[in-house]
């Protein structure tokens, strides 16, 4: 039976009687395989560098240590807040991040506030990448969140 299933597509069988020790194996084998399938299918577009004192991703770059922020070398004002948030999306560049886990993580708000922050400060960050020829940067993940990612040529 277990080999028909794992021929028919399954991942894994498991047949009885059951022993705890098989299934632990398995749950810690399918842990293993998530993560290798989630490390290799990290997107191109991860940050070019990450150090201590800054974040470079295509033509951003963030200036952690002197708190400025350039787009093609040209330095670009912005408030804390929109420093922060550049910060934080840089860092997860290319990955999908929700709405809640910016608030937490950039505000340090921990539960819905009910307003509409996010898309406020993304409006402004938006605004200023657009000006300098990054238009769609920050792309919207329907009903989720945001996401930084490179724009075609």
């Amino acid at each position: 039976a277990g080999v028909a299933a794992v021929a028919a597509g399954a991942d894994a069988s498991l047949t009885f009687p059951l022993y705890p020790m098989l299934v632990r194996a398995h749950i810690f084998s399918y842990r293993r395989l998530v993560v290798a399938v989630r490390e290799a299918d990290r997107p191109a577009a991860a940050p070019d560098r990450i150090s201590a004192t800054s974040r470079v991703f295509g033509a951003l770059r963030l200036d952690r240590e002197s708190h400025r922020f350039y787009i093609h070398e040209t330095e670009i004002e912005v408030t804390p807040r929109e420093f922060a948030l550049l910060d934080y999306l840089i860092e997860h560049a290319g990955a999908a991040r929700s709405r809640n886990e910016i608030l937490d993580s950039v505000w340090g708000i921990r539960f819905d506030t009910g307003t509409n922050m996010v898309d406020v400060y993304m409006y402004f960050l938006r605004k200023k990448l657009e000006a300098h020829g990054l238009k769609g940067m920050i792309q919207t993940v329907r009903g989720y969140g945001y996401r930084l990612g490179l724009t075609e040529p």
